[in-house]
């Protein structure tokens, strides 16, 4: 069991279901709202998935970036 993983999984769960952050929330809407207009809709499924790794990785590295900091352990640049 992995406690780091499970708990940065349930703070972002909680991030999007809450709408706790409204930055975060106002740029993946408008991302959809590009690729609605952008793409047809039969790929819809696939653009949609694809945002939402993009979000949910980016929150996590930004999660994990910062308990490594507080926690003082090294960074690996590359």
């Amino acid at each position: 069991m992995n406690i780091r993983k499970e708990l940065l999984q349930d703070l972002y769960d909680t991030v999007c279901s809450e709408k706790l952050c409204l930055d975060m929330d106002e740029k993946f809407c408008a991302l959809e709202e590009m690729c609605e207009m952008n793409f047809p809709e039969d790929k819809a499924d696939d653009y949609m998935r694809a945002l939402c790794n993009l979000e949910h990785a980016a929150f996590m590295a930004g999660a994990n970036l910062i308990l490594d900091f507080i926690s003082g352990k090294e960074v690996q640049h590359g």
